[in-house]
């Protein structure tokens, strides 16, 4: 599983865009990006779509779009959820909360926009 934090401590906060921006891509387009060789997932990449490379990002979006729920004012996590699957999968459910939100902000935003 992929480290998050980096020697310093400090959240990778390109991790965090990149998902971010992966989580948006599949909102606006309702499907995940598939490519049939190496050159096409180069000329998509190009263009700007992104593609997970590991598998913690890989959990971390499963995670995500499996602990959504719908709330009063847009969409909420699901903790008890997000909490078992992180066990599950040997997460440390403290140092991908701050993530989750992260994504949960930025949908939210843009459910708020449009």
């Amino acid at each position: 599983m992929g480290n998050f934090r980096l020697r310093s401590g400090k959240r990778d906060g390109k991790k965090v865009a990149k998902l971010c921006k992966f989580v948006l891509q599949f909102l606006k387009n309702k499907e995940f990006a598939n490519y049939k060789d190496e050159n096409q997932k180069a000329y998509l990449q190009s263009v700007g779509v992104v593609f997970l490379d590991d598998e913690f990002e890989i959990r971390i979006c499963e995670l995500f779009f499996n602990a959504l729920e719908n709330k009063d004012m847009g969409v909420g996590l699901n903790f008890n959820y997000a909490k078992c699957y992180a066990k599950k999968f040997g997460l440390d459910i403290v140092e991908i909360w701050g993530v989750l939100n992260r994504l949960l902000n930025v949908v939210n935003s843009s459910l708020n926009r449009g």
